[in-house]
């Protein structure tokens, strides 16, 4: 099985949040998600925390407040 990549422009990328998810195992886990001008969510695949939504949500609110800093500067 081959990788897909995607790529996208900065200029595409308008917005980026945390969705939670569920994992299928009963364990909900936080993933980014992308949002692009053109409406598409882009789910970012491996951006999950095995230790579920109580351990790695609130880090990644902020990780996500760092890249909307950047988006918006650029």
């Amino acid at each position: 099985m081959g990788k897909v990549v995607l790529v996208y422009s900065l200029n595409e990328i308008v917005d980026i949040k945390v969705k939670s998810f569920n994992s299928g195992k009963h364990i909900t886990d936080p993933r980014f998600t992308l949002i692009l001008e053109s409406g598409e969510s882009v789910l970012l695949i491996g951006s999950y925390n095995s230790g579920g939504y109580s351990s790695g949500f609130e880090e990644k609110q902020e990780i996500v407040k760092t890249i909307k800093s950047f988006l918006v500067s650029n």
